[in-house]
């Protein structure tokens, strides 16, 4: 499903640990069956197959996205000008979720959320992007608050007053 506001409040906040299968059927996938083919909102870029045709109708990802949305927006585009996207479920892709991430994960949480600003500035009105700012600054917060109690445990570790 498209995101909106309220999945990405309780994403950032972290809110949606609450009740994980709760917050997947509602805001997440919408299904727990995947054997079935059926039409989506939008896919994971990693596995995107798209038709010359839709190329030639919407044009290419959005270069402006350095990570994170670009697929979300490509799909975006793709619905707006009348095209379907669909799960195929034969179909099978190996994709190592969070790889390119794990190495710098305090510059890729910031990039995340300034693609997420981006993709409601092309998608949304002014309100949306209002919130959608205020919802990642509360992204940069916590992100910057993780990290610095994480850099603390490491210090504390080092000078050996916690194991």
């Amino acid at each position: 499903r498209f995101p909106t506001l309220i999945r990405e409040f309780l994403s950032v906040t972290g809110l949606c640990k609450l009740n994980r299968p709760w917050f997947e059927a509602k805001f997440g996938w919408g299904r727990q069956d995947f054997t079935q083919t059926i039409k989506v909102d939008e896919v994971c870029g990693a596995c995107l197959m798209v038709r010359r045709d839709v190329l030639n109708s919407v044009g290419l990802l959005d270069e402006r996205f350095f990570m994170y949305y670009e697929e979300i927006e490509f799909c975006h585009r793709i619905w707006s000008a009348g095209w379907e996207i669909y799960y195929v479920a034969e179909a099978q892709v190996i994709h190592h979720w969070m790889g390119s991430v794990k190495q710098v994960s305090k510059k890729m949480t910031e990039e995340m959320l300034k693609s997420q600003i981006l993709y409601y500035q092309m998608t949304a009105g002014p309100l949306h992007v209002l919130i959608i700012h205020i919802i990642s600054a509360i992204g940069v917060w916590k992100n910057r608050y993780i990290h610095f109690g994480v850099a603390v445990k490491r210090y504390l570790r080092k000078i050996r007053i916690i194991k």
